[in-house]
């Protein structure tokens, strides 16, 4: 439905900006922020680390998506990082069959 789509991504927005001013009014002087995005949101930007979760069927790609687009999306997210790249899934679910597009995930955490 529309209206609980609209609702959840006025939700996860508003979670953002929460989570964007408490880590810069928290941060240690001179940390970098870190980010919470959707990966429609990391259009055009990059980080040091990316991680993404949920690279499971049923949530990448959605449901009722269009697997040409859902592929674009993850392409998108997958190359936004400089140096550390991951990714993570419920344990109990299936793997995205988009996972053969996507570069094996970094072997360790950026310092």
């Amino acid at each position: 439905c529309y209206a609980q789509e609209h609702d959840l991504l006025q939700f996860v927005n508003e979670i953002v900006q929460e989570e964007q001013s408490e880590a810069s009014s928290s941060a240690a002087p001179g940390a970098p922020p870190v980010r919470l995005m959707t990966v429609h949101q990391a259009k055009g930007l990059e980080a040091d680390a990316v991680h993404v979760a949920g690279l499971q069927e049923g949530e990448f790609p959605m449901k009722r998506g269009e697997i040409n687009e859902e592929v674009r999306i993850l392409y998108v997210a997958l190359t936004r990082p400089r140096h550390y790249l991951g990714w993570t899934r419920e344990k109990t679910a299936r793997a995205s069959r988009l996972l053969p597009h996507a570069p094996p995930p970094s072997r360790s955490a950026p310092a």
